[in-house]
């Protein structure tokens, strides 16, 4: 099944200059992995002026949620995520901080945008299970 950001999932368009390019990769099946998370093939692309992620799992993309916790410690997160060799203050992070990756997640158990209604059922404190887009930067961690 693909998986596209759209704009229906949130942000898609990604101001860039230069050449059109296209980035991707593809890999079998593996039978020990989730089939919503068992990533097939992932591109970007770009046309020199919008940029397109892409994902095909070998099940159905977005079908699991991680079970709340009821606390931030030790709660859990599912994401799909695009990292780019774009420097992270393309987005507003700070310069040379790490990898700038585009994220897909859901994480019931904390909201990371408590005063809006993201999924419009009248209670803004329960939109983290929902699927929304993020820019992130990844970073090594000693553990």
């Amino acid at each position: 099944m693909k998986f596209m950001l759209g704009a229906g999932l949130g942000l898609l368009f990604l101001a860039t200059s230069g050449a059109a390019l296209a980035h991707g990769i593809s890999a079998g099946s593996d039978a020990d992995v989730d089939p919503a998370f068992d990533v097939t093939s992932a591109s970007a692309t770009t046309d020199g002026r919008l940029a397109t992620f892409a994902m095909e799992v070998s099940g159905l993309a977005g079908s699991v949620v991680p079970e709340a916790t009821g606390q931030l410690q030790g709660a859990k997160v599912a994401a799909y995520v695009w990292p780019t060799q774009l420097d992270p203050a393309a987005v507003g992070f700070a310069a040379g901080s790490g990898i700038l990756a585009l994220a897909i997640t859901a994480h019931p158990d904390f909201d990371d945008t408590p005063l809006f209604d993201e999924n419009g059922d009248g209670d803004p404190a329960n939109d983290g299970a929902g699927w929304r887009s993020q820019w992130v930067v990844l970073g090594e961690e000693a553990a």
